[in-house]
């Protein structure tokens, strides 16, 4: 058995074997987990914006004739 495969049985037998946890959250752990959410998704909407506007820029380059 070479090691790709004892990981592969290894991680299947721990998530066979587990059982279920009674945590408690409390309510800044909700208010935490909400505001990471938020701000990845602020971070996300920031990156996308500002690859668009690096793409409209190249076409705008490419595309759009300077008048002399």
């Amino acid at each position: 058995m070479n090691n790709l495969q004892l990981i592969k049985l290894s991680i299947i037998f721990f998530l066979i074997s587990t059982n279920a946890s009674y945590a408690y959250l409390d309510p800044g752990t909700s208010g935490a987990f909400i505001a990471t959410i938020l701000g990845i998704m602020a971070a996300g909407w920031t990156y996308i914006k500002n690859k668009i506007a690096q793409i409209v820029q190249i076409f705008k380059k490419k595309f759009i004739r300077k008048k002399d």
